[in-house]
């Protein structure tokens, strides 16, 4: 059985929908994504970014407080990326 590329990579599901994170985890999971984890708002993701480093976020256009667009600029710019 041939191993995902997903199996190591470090995710992070933020959406303020408890539906939509769990959904989305279990994506990941069922492409071999054992290690995704999510968090509910933007300070949450930011505190967890600390200490997950995740290669890659999925976020909800939406998420509060804010956007997602706003989120992922802080994201890749702040102090923490």
């Amino acid at each position: 059985m041939a191993v995902s590329v997903l199996s190591n990579l470090p995710v992070l599901v933020v959406d303020d929908k408890d539906l939509i994170r769990e959904l989305n985890r279990g994506i990941l999971e069922s492409f071999s994504a054992p290690g995704a984890r999510v968090s509910v708002d933007e300070n949450g993701t930011f505190r967890d970014m600390q200490s997950y480093a995740p290669n890659a976020i999925i976020t909800d256009l939406n998420v509060r407080p804010t956007d997602g667009l706003s989120f992922t600029c802080s994201a890749r710019t702040g102090p923490s990326s």
